[in-house]
């Protein structure tokens, strides 16, 4: 009966040796790399169509992650003046109605003026052949669907 008793605790300290020495080995093991995200595949795509530069590539992230924080500014500035318009038309002035027309018409001019400042420099950066490539591969009207047929 010993005997056994001896079998089953050389048994369970076998299995524990098993355990942890798979556990350190585990360990030690490097870890996998984490799958691409969507957004650094698009860009690795991009890269790869128009033939930029990994510099290229992240001077255009910085440019762009600047102008999208200044028209995003603008479109919650231009939320902002709709919702003052809604709330003069309360109040049924009409100096306060116009005052609150012409804060959409102050915001919607910005953004258009941020938007056109951040194409022009996204010519400049990339240069007229390339900023053709890149409007082809970015902008629906330039690929023919997405804005109703043309005439």
């Amino acid at each position: 009966m010993r005997c056994f008793g001896s079998k089953r605790r050389m048994g369970i300290v076998c299995a524990v040796l098993v355990v942890v020495l798979s556990g350190t080995a585990i360990a030690q093991q490097p870890a996998p790399s984490a799958p691409l995200t969507l957004e650094q595949l698009r860009w690795n795509d991009l890269q790869q169509k128009l033939g930029l530069t990994p510099d290229q590539v992240a001077a255009l992230q910085t440019q762009l992650s600047g102008s999208r924080a200044i028209v995003k500014a603008d479109v919650q500035a231009l939320k902002a003046a709709h919702q003052s318009l809604r709330t003069a038309w309360e109040t049924a002035n009409p100096g306060t109605i116009q005052a609150a027309y012409q804060q959409i018409l102050t915001a919607q001019a910005q953004l258009a003026t941020d938007r056109l400042n951040a194409e022009l420099q996204l010519l400049q950066t990339f240069g007229p052949d390339l900023y053709k490539q890149w409007r082809a591969l970015h902008h629906p009207s330039q690929r023919g669907w997405g804005h109703g047929p043309r005439m």
